[in-house]
């Protein structure tokens, strides 16, 4: 696949995944203010990447509560 088939294949599925979070939770995933992380990948520092990931997934604001699993399993059946 040539880079402008690759283009255009990643940006349908960008296009089809904004609808289907947009459909599902009703928010614009492209927008970094809905989220509580955003890194920077293109800088190529993989590995550092990759460590601030795992510390915050291991930070005790991003476990799981009882209230927040049960918001997932809400969305997942209103889906």
């Amino acid at each position: 696949m040539d880079q402008k088939a690759a283009t255009a294949k990643v940006r349908a599925y960008d296009r089809e995944l904004a609808g289907h979070v947009d459909c599902l939770f009703g928010v614009d995933w492209t927008r970094p203010d809905n989220y509580g992380l955003v890194l920077n990948t293109g800088n190529g520092f993989w590995d550092f990447c990759t460590d601030l990931l795992v510390a915050a997934a291991r930070h005790p604001r991003y476990q799981p509560t009882p209230a927040s699993q049960q918001r997932l399993r809400d969305l997942g059946l209103a889906a």
